[in-house]
């Protein structure tokens, strides 16, 4: 499991669910510190706050949201000169909420739908992520929850993480989840069944992304087959394997 005594969260002032992904058990070691990092969106970061994202090692950041998000909330690294910045929607076309297109209320359909109909996105992210120089690759989506949550589990599956400990990580966003409600329920009408509704896609329980890497298994046979299956070359995946886990410290 996921040692208690490890400080993974990065402390900044203007987002809440930026960490780290390494320290975990993985196949043959485990995932390296400072190499991989998962996040919520970045719009806030004060100018402390991108030092710090500097210092500690980031060199390339991949936005995962929607054009629209991106009008309303840009990326503080978008314009940097020292930044490489990719945008990669997960969710091409029109966002799903507005207009005619529509999310599912439960995160387990969510997460089947981004596997099943997003795979230019995810495919894109993970083969950036392979190409990416060295330094620390930080992506991250508006919460850091669902978009960000599926390519963190592609990467610790990459790893060979098991999927109770990927669950686990997934749930590590609850303890953020009070300081960022805030802002995620700001558009939110005053129907108390609509808020209800939005309240519950903003849960992050372990069984939601366990259920989800047992729906891959069943479906495409393994995290690995599944990349391979979306456009994923197999020197990509090791690429992300050998540069991700080290052997572990005797």
């Amino acid at each position: 499991m996921i040692p208690e005594d490890v400080a993974r969260r990065l402390n900044l002032e203007g987002a809440f669910n930026v960490r780290d992904l390494g320290g975990y058990d993985a196949a043959n070691g485990q995932t390296r510190w400072r190499v991989l990092l998962r996040g919520d969106s970045l719009h806030r970061l004060t100018g402390e706050d991108q030092q710090f994202v500097r210092s500690y090692g980031v060199r390339t950041v991949i936005d995962l949201r929607h054009e629209n998000e991106l009008k309303t909330d840009p990326n503080v690294f978008s314009q940097s000169e020292d930044m490489l910045y990719y945008h990669i929607p997960i969710i091409r076309g029109e966002m799903p909420g507005s207009g005619s297109a529509t999310m599912p209320r439960d995160l387990g359909t969510v997460y089947r739908y981004f596997v099943d109909n997003c795979q230019d996105g995810l495919r894109e992210t993970i083969v950036t992520i392979a190409d990416a120089p060295q330094g620390g690759v930080l992506f991250h989506c508006a919460a850091g929850k669902d978009r960000t949550g599926v390519i963190s589990m592609l990467l610790l599956g990459i790893a060979g993480v098991s999927p109770e400990i990927i669950a686990t990580d997934y749930a590590l966003t609850s303890e953020a989840m009070e300081k960022m409600a805030p802002y995620l329920m700001q558009d939110t009408p005053a129907d108390e069944e609509q808020r209800a509704a939005r309240l519950a896609m903003m849960t992050s329980n372990a069984p939601d992304m366990y259920n989800l890497i047992q729906y891959i298994d069943t479906q495409y046979g393994s995290i690995p087959a599944y990349l391979t299956k979306i456009g994923v070359s197999e020197d990509t995946i090791e690429h992300i394997r050998s540069r991700f886990v080290e052997a572990k410290s005797v």
